[in-house]
């Protein structure tokens, strides 16, 4: 065998690990995406899960129900617990409306946000609080009526 043989045969060994690198890179970068997705979908689901646990909560329960029929009697540490309890869901309908922009979830699980948002939009604070949510405000809450929000107690720092 000449050195031009073993020349030939090593670049072909190279390019076939090569080969083999990039299929190896190829897998490993798809089983990191799916890995990513489903620590995402699992991060939601918790997140759905700690705020029914909230609100089925028996000290917050109640405070949930005056928030969401804009009842009038609520203290003010009672507006100011469910404006913060608001606030964190507002935020992670925006999370969830980013995410679908930047395609990293799906339209079947956006359309459950989405569906979330629009049940959710008839409640006096979340009307009052459309305009913390301009872009979201377009794309899911455009159909819907422009109602002047009720007077609710909410809590305002001092």
């Amino acid at each position: 065998m000449t050195l031009e043989e073993i020349y030939y045969i090593s670049q072909v060994i190279a390019a076939a690990a090569v080969i083999a690198s990039l299929i190896y890179l190829a897998v490993q970068t798809r089983q990191a995406a799916r890995s990513s997705r489903a620590a995402m979908h699992e991060s939601r689901a918790a997140t759905v899960l700690h705020h029914i646990e909230k609100w089925s909560d028996a000290n917050f329960s109640e405070i949930w129900f005056k928030g969401n029929t804009g009842s009038a009697d609520m203290t003010d540490d009672e507006a100011r617990r469910y404006t913060l309890q608001v606030g964190g869901v507002i935020v992670m309908w925006e999370e969830r409306f980013r995410q679908r922009k930047e395609g990293m979830l799906d339209q079947s699980r956006w359309a459950a946000s989405e569906n979330s948002i629009k049940l959710r939009c008839g409640v006096p604070l979340l009307r009052m609080k459309r305009r913390w949510l301009p872009s979201l405000q377009h794309d899911v809450m455009c159909g819907l009526p422009s109602r002047a929000a009720p007077a609710v107690r909410t809590y305002s720092p001092r």
